[in-house]
């Protein structure tokens, strides 16, 4: 019985070890594409806040804005683009960003559509009520602006033909590696994100002409804001793996120390037991 038990544990202990194996190498892979795409974000990031700053300035100094893009309509049906990733393995990542996107569409299931970026979200979608208009996978780990573009411009396509009034965006923000946060942003109508910093006054003078203009700023603004939030997602996934595959060594390093005390106990219980029977065996033939 404990020969039999000394072998199943010692083949558990095994398996687990060769589980951190591949553990660990998934959270090194994890670790350097985080790098690969935390520097693309660090130098996004800058151009976004500057971008978005001009956005504001537009919006609160401009002349009455006559254009669809930045205002209200009485639509009242809403599209939702979600982030997500195409592997698992990344924790909590996808999970968090679906609770999100339920908890805002809450009980108004019928007025709204989504746009699913990535393999999960689409998997989880399939699972509700929900419907999708259109889905995109198998995006690289470090997402190009070709990549943006694409979306971009079905988001336009669909914004255009008056079916949704409001498009909103579902992504996970990248602070550090231990630290993101999901957050809604709305893409449009296009609305100013905070007043701006200078206190003065001015008049803006469109070249080409107002709509033309505000049109052509408005499709690069969206195409950057979902590159952003690209990168934002991807950084976060990466991030969320690595300490996944952490919190699985770790755990594994718990699970062998209980399993190596018990081996431990059993062997020395056979042992001290077959040292009774050498002891009771010599003291019969005494």
């Amino acid at each position: 019985m404990s020969e039999t038990s000394l072998v199943s544990l010692k083949r558990r202990i095994k398996s687990i070890k060769n589980t951190q194996k591949i553990t660990r190498a998934m959270g090194l892979v994890a670790s350097s594409k985080l790098r690969k795409v935390s520097s693309k974000l660090l130098v996004n990031n800058q151009f976004y806040r500057s971008f978005s700053h001009t956005i504001d300035q537009i919006i609160t100094y401009g002349s009455h804005i006559d254009n669809k893009y930045f205002e209200c309509s009485n639509c009242k049906k809403k599209l939702y683009i979600v982030f997500s990733s195409d592997l698992g393995l990344c924790g909590s990542f996808n999970a968090s960003v679906f609770d999100k996107l339920v908890k805002e569409i809450g009980g108004n299931k019928e007025n709204c559509q989504i746009i699913t970026i990535g393999q999960k979200a689409r998997g989880m979608l399939r699972k509700t009520g929900l419907a999708s208009v259109a889905e995109f996978v198998d995006i690289s780990d470090v997402p190009e602006e070709e990549d943006a573009d694409v979306i971009a411009t079905k988001i336009f396509e669909i914004f255009d033909e008056g079916e949704f009034g409001e498009v909103y965006c579902i992504y996970t923000k990248y602070f550090t590696p231990v630290k993101q946060e999901v957050l809604l942003k709305k893409l449009l109508p296009i609305e100013k994100e905070k007043e701006p910093k200078e206190a003065i006054k001015t008049t803006f003078e469109f070249e080409p002409e107002e709509k033309e203009f505000l049109t052509n700023i408005s499709h690069f603004y969206i195409k950057q804001c979902i590159y952003n939030f690209f990168l934002n997602s991807r950084a976060s996934e990466q991030g969320a793996r690595m300490s996944a595959m952490d919190a699985a060594n770790k755990n594994g390093n718990d699970i062998i120390d209980k399993l190596q005390l018990k081996y431990n106990r059993i062997r020395q219980s056979a042992i001290t037991e077959a040292i009774a029977e050498i002891v009771g065996g010599a003291e019969a033939q005494k």
